[in-house]
């Protein structure tokens, strides 16, 4: 496997040195090995909270709340799936519970609040931890009203942005319940990068993150698939792989994480190309639940992932520790639905 990462192989000589299939389906043990990471980060998010707050400095803005939002979408997307995790269920919901509890206080803090009012242009990225906590259920009267105000005034509709967030933008409004028509799917996924794009060799790094966010929201996740041709079918399915074995070589693990979402979404995993980059996301968990985000990371010193480790290092693993608590639950939902 070593010799897989290494720089000296180009991507299309490892696509031909793990080409094929094999069953997919997840033997036992492995789930078994999925319960046990899934527990293990869902233990370190609920052990980090307060490094999700939000943190508000001189000018306050979206990036602010960034971690927090990340934060609700993944406790989002685990709370749908939290009945087909088998017997670990029990736990997992107990750190749920300890999530939407701090999202919650977080959301009515009055700062938090008042921004998206005073920035109705960055109301939706601001808003985005209520949204994900209103898909769940949850109500707040003041947020609410901002939702309201926002309308009213043509927003977010009125702020330009790419293709591949105006369909975040509107799934997220969609998912929350907020929209009561379903947005018109198909065109927005042709205006976003792997809509159009004909040649992955030729896409960065920015545009490998708009591929695997515009396959979550195509696909809600998983909970559908999406309305593909079947030639067009393969074709996504080839761009996700070229780009999961790329990511691999580099060793960006936050990467390999959120593509093998996408093939989980897509029902594609039936290639060994799924099986080596899995096998190799998971032989980079830390004991304690945290997932290395790149090859860096895993030179770290052994204190580097723990509470003592700062801000900084939290930074370096929080987010590849969201996609890993999100992979294990979509793999053992899947497995178990």
């Amino acid at each position: 496997m070593s010799a897989l990462l290494s720089d000296t192989w180009s991507t299309a000589a490892v696509a031909g040195r793990i080409a094929g299939h094999f069953d997919g389906a997840p033997s036992t043990g492995a789930l078994d090995a999925f319960e046990s990471r899934l527990l293990a980060s869902a233990d370190w998010i609920t052990n980090h909270l307060e490094c999700f707050r939000a943190n508000f400095g001189a000018e306050p803005g979206e990036l602010d709340v960034k971690a927090l939002g990340e934060l609700a979408l993944t406790y989002a997307w685990i709370h749908r799936l939290r009945g087909r995790l088998g017997p670990i269920s029990v736990p997992i919901d107990a750190g749920l519970d300890r999530w939407r509890a701090f999202l919650a206080q977080e959301c009515e803090k009055a700062m938090f609040a008042e921004l998206p009012r005073k920035r109705p242009a960055q109301g939706c990225f601001l808003l985005f931890a209520y949204l994900c906590l209103r898909s769940t259920g949850y109500r707040w009267s003041y947020h609410e009203e901002t939702l309201r105000r926002m309308h009213l005034r043509g927003y977010p509709h009125a702020s330009e942005a790419l293709p591949y967030r105006e369909l975040d933008r509107q799934y997220m409004f969609w998912m929350s319940g907020w929209l009561e028509r379903e947005p018109p799917w198909h065109r927005l996924y042709r205006r976003t990068c792997v809509g159009r794009t004909r040649a992955p060799l030729y896409l960065d790094y920015v545009s490998a993150y708009s591929v695997t966010h515009t396959i979550f929201y195509l696909t809600d996740f998983g909970h559908r698939r999406p309305a593909f041709a079947e030639k067009e079918s393969v074709r996504v399915r080839d761009v996700v792989e070229y780009l999961l074995i790329h990511y691999w070589r580099l060793g960006n693990w936050d990467l390999v994480g959120e593509l093998l979402i996408n093939l989980e979404c897509l029902e594609a995993t039936d290639s060994c190309i799924y099986a080596e980059c899995s096998t190799a996301f998971q032989a980079v968990w830390l004991s304690d639940g945290a997932v290395v985000g790149d090859a860096a990371g895993q030179s770290a010193p052994p204190h580097a992932h723990s509470l003592s480790g700062g801000a900084a290092q939290f930074k370096c693993y929080y987010h590849t520790t969201l996609v890993g608590a999100l992979y294990c639950a979509v793999v053992l939902s899947r497995a178990r639905s």
